[in-house]
């Protein structure tokens, strides 16, 4: 799995790299391109031989800008509304619901792979580090969890008092805000991002600092909710980003087309439906 997801990112970072890098051509074939490959494979050896948060990082950042742009100028901006909205109610569905999301990411994690991004709020942080600590305490706890009869005259978590399961709570709590880094999935930057795209390609609006007014809303509404969302994460708790993301996206973007002086219909793409 981690192959074919190293794999994936060096094709998707050389994707990336055939737009913004200037062609480095050879004559074979009738002429070949050798600027993706070249990127593609330096972001998939990194990611192999030393998968560092920032170099996760910086994969992360390339993935994201290609499959950002993919879906954006293949959706209309109707499609990519009803996409962001969909993945905000499953994501929060998946948090504090079922809350799959969360093993989910934590086995994730051990990959060391760019599905997350790592923001670290310690220096000297190492995610290589991390990960092979995260690793080992994992296979511990399965060992334990073997090697425990199954009766035990332990008393269990139900059976303590009231004071002891406060104190642990607070100790978890203050685990928590203590960690040295803070992770965002990649999907919470791709999602929000899609509405961006798909904004600048099928919407024309006027534009400001060079950036058509309703992408430009877009990326405002999407950066209210990352540093929303970053405060509620700061606090110790885990929580839904694409919520807040998608919907400050969405938010942002018809409050761009509207000041441009678009009817709502026409911001939502329903116009040629009615």
């Amino acid at each position: 799995l981690r192959g074919f997801l190293v794999l994936t990112s060096g094709l998707i970072a050389g994707y990336v790299f055939s737009v913004a890098l200037p062609p480095v051509m050879v004559d074979v074939l009738g002429g070949v391109n050798l600027s993706p490959w070249i990127g593609g494979g330096i972001v998939a050896l990194g990611l192999l031989l030393y998968p560092e948060w920032w170099v996760i990082d910086g994969a992360g950042l390339l993935m994201g800008m290609g499959a950002a742009a993919l879906f954006g100028i293949s959706f209309g901006v109707l499609p990519a509304i009803l996409l962001l909205s969909a993945l905000a109610v499953y994501d929060a569905i998946s948090v504090y619901g079922t809350k799959h999301m969360l093993t989910l990411a934590s086995g994730v994690m051990e990959l060391r792979v760019p599905v997350l991004i790592i923001i670290p709020t310690t220096l000297g942080y190492s995610f290589i580090e991390d990960a092979e600590s995260m690793a080992e305490s994992v296979g511990d706890s399965s060992e334990s969890e073997q090697s425990q009869p199954q009766e035990s005259n332990e008393p269990s978590a139900a059976d303590s008092p009231p004071e002891a399961e406060s104190e642990q709570a607070s100790n978890e709590s203050e685990d928590e805000s203590d960690r040295d880094a803070i992770f965002i999935g990649l999907g919470d930057a791709v999602m929000p991002s899609i509405l961006v795209a798909s904004a600048s390609v099928f919407l024309e609006t006027p534009p400001v600092l060079g950036i058509e007014l309703a992408a430009l809303g877009a990326i405002i509404g999407t950066t209210a909710g990352l540093l929303v969302l970053l405060w509620m994460v700061l606090k110790g708790r885990a929580h839904a980003g694409l919520p807040l993301l998608n919907g400050g996206s969405i938010a942002g973007y018809l409050g761009g087309a509207l000041l441009s002086g678009i009817p709502l219909l026409t911001a939502l793409g329903l116009d040629s439906w009615l």
